[in-house]
């Protein structure tokens, strides 16, 4: 499990490669818009409550169609803001975002 900006170095993909596929967690020490280069789940990032907003609909189940109706946007705008989300969150699919969601405590 591992984290690298996209604009990092070959070098430091290499290293982040080489660790993951050791079993080592990677995550890249240059701050990027939102975390702070640690385990998302320790950090403190930073959604806007519209994030925050979509990501409590994505995790009750509502589809990108439902949200988008719900908020009177754009599927394709919902999708843009799951996009940034996800790499916000440093996160790979829908699963993990419940699971955010779930320790965040907005599923109650």
């Amino acid at each position: 499990m591992g984290y690298i900006h996209k604009r990092a170095a070959a070098e430091e993909l290499t290293t982040a490669i080489r660790g993951v596929a050791q079993g080592q967690r990677f995550f890249d020490p240059q701050p990027h818009s939102g975390g702070d280069g640690q385990d998302p789940d320790s950090a403190k990032i930073a959604l806007s409550p519209r994030e925050v907003e979509i990501v409590k609909m994505v995790a009750w189940g509502h589809s990108n169609k439902d949200i988008a109706a719900r908020l009177h946007l754009s599927v394709k705008t919902v999708e843009g803001y799951k996009a940034k989300i996800m790499e916000k969150l440093a996160l790979s699919n829908r699963v993990e975002l419940v699971r955010y969601a779930l320790r965040q405590g907005w599923m109650e």
